[in-house]
């Protein structure tokens, strides 16, 4: 009975932290949308998410706590996926850590040490804020491989590809938005410096939606058994 009431309560932990993990994307998303557009002047295809942080943003204090928040929503998260399939790969410890780094470095950095708009390692507090971000998504990007080492033994082809497909597109966004951040010609479409960022973010925060999913379905079925 004991042993029954352990599973229990950890198949309830892990679908708990599954869906912090679902919220955290979501919720940060529709956070930076509608404060976007309550903030003066900001262009969202032009301007990087960190912007509306900055000090001076009429949004900056809502949107730093919600970061530090979304941080803390990670850490939960990769501590739940760890906890999932601990015990069908040790991997997943690694993964775990990934997701809580990068809740680290673009969540809970990012919102303490907002950076400077357009003035990338310029001042000690943008140079702060780039580097701690880019450690977060240094996490995000490795995971992918992390999870294809996973779940190799299933041969699973659509996950084995969405991987993949996760590493190409996110990586070609971020190097699209790294590149703005130094070059950005007015006309050009290259000085689309909110869009690429966007548009890599959506790329892992679908990648994280789908990781939840799994500890919702396979994850459920691989609880504590000591």
């Amino acid at each position: 009975m004991a042993l029954k009431d352990r599973k229990a309560r950890g198949s309830l932990m892990i679908r708990f932290c599954a869906v912090i993990g679902i919220l955290a994307c979501v919720g940060n998303f529709c956070m930076v949308y509608l404060l976007g557009t309550r903030c003066p002047g900001y262009k969202p295809y032009l301007q990087a998410m960190s912007d509306l942080g900055h000090e001076g943003s009429p949004v900056a204090r809502i949107v730093s706590t919600g970061w530090v928040i979304m941080g803390v929503m990670f850490i939960v998260f990769g501590y739940g996926f760890c906890r999932a399939f601990l015990h069908y790969d040790k991997r997943a410890k690694t993964a775990g850590w990934m997701l809580a780094l990068y809740g680290i470095g673009e969540g809970i950095g990012s919102g303490l040490i907002p950076g400077s708009p357009g003035k990338i390692f310029q001042t000690p507090s943008s140079t702060f804020h780039s580097v701690v971000g880019g450690v977060g998504v240094l996490g995000a990007m490795l995971l992918p491989f992390v999870i294809i080492k996973m779940f190799n033994a299933r041969q699973s082809a659509t996950l084995y590809w969405y991987c993949w497909f996760t590493t190409v597109a996110g990586i070609f966004f971020f190097t699209l938005f790294s590149i703005s951040n130094f070059y950005q010609p007015e006309g050009s479409w290259i000085s689309y410096l909110g869009l690429w960022q966007r548009l890599y973010v959506l790329i892992y925060y679908l990648f994280f939606i789908y990781l939840a999913v799994l500890m919702l379905t396979d994850g459920l079925r691989l609880t504590i058994d000591d």
